[in-house]
């Protein structure tokens, strides 16, 4: 299983990262602890995210995971072989408008 991590994608977990970090360093390790740990349970099992936002966008297919114990949503597509990693948007995020200004989508 092909795993692609999209340019916003990384700069969503950046973002996060920078964000944690400000308050507790090691907080900030355990997110991306948890983001690894959660593209290795989607590479094993790519359906394993809900489809609840789908139906919101003229591309289909669009899957979201929760990271763990943290309120981030990992956005992504799954086309055997690959899964394309879109957005990691925090859960209190208005994320159909967030979803529909990424470029990838």
């Amino acid at each position: 299983m092909n795993l692609v991590i999209r340019p916003q994608a990384d700069s969503d977990i950046d973002t996060a990262f920078d964000y944690l970090k400000q308050d507790n360093p090691k907080i900030a390790i355990d997110f991306l602890n948890a983001v690894e740990h959660n593209f290795s349970l989607i590479k094993q099992n790519p359906k394993i995210g809900s489809c609840k936002y789908e139906g919101l966008f003229p591309v289909k297919g669009l899957r979201f995971f929760k990271t763990g114990k943290f309120p981030w949503l990992i956005f992504y597509f799954y086309n055997h072989p690959t899964i394309d990693i879109v957005r990691i948007l925090h859960s209190t995020r208005d994320l159909p408008a967030a979803l529909s200004t990424s470029t990838n989508l």
